[in-house]
């Protein structure tokens, strides 16, 4: 599967959406939580202090908004991956090429 790239500009804070897709189809995300995960261009962990919500449940959408300094350009581009924990246990989306966030100034 090819790498989703995401462009935004730094200082960012509007919505960004994403659907979870488990093979192919949206992944239920009822009674679930969800995390994003994020890497800078060093493959060092970054904490994304921005907002996450989940849209739609059963369609698999979630909501991320950014703060002002969770992507900034000196360190793009970020991989980003949501983390879903249910009953304990955690599965990664996507599971194989991370989004790429491109931040531009």
């Amino acid at each position: 599967m090819a790498q989703r790239t995401v462009g935004i500009v730094e200082g960012w804070t509007g919505s960004m959406d994403f659907r979870l897709l488990a093979d192919g189809d949206p992944q239920n995300l009822t009674g679930m939580t969800v995390e994003a995960v994020g890497y800078n261009r060093l493959k060092q962990a970054v904490v994304l202090t921005g907002d996450l919500s989940i849209l739609s449940a059963t369609g698999g959408t979630v909501r991320l908004q950014p703060d002002t300094g969770d992507f900034v350009e000196a360190q793009s581009p970020y991989e980003l991956r949501f983390k879903v924990i249910d009953g304990g246990l955690a599965v990664f989306f996507p599971s194989e090429e991370p989004i790429a966030v491109k931040v531009r100034r």
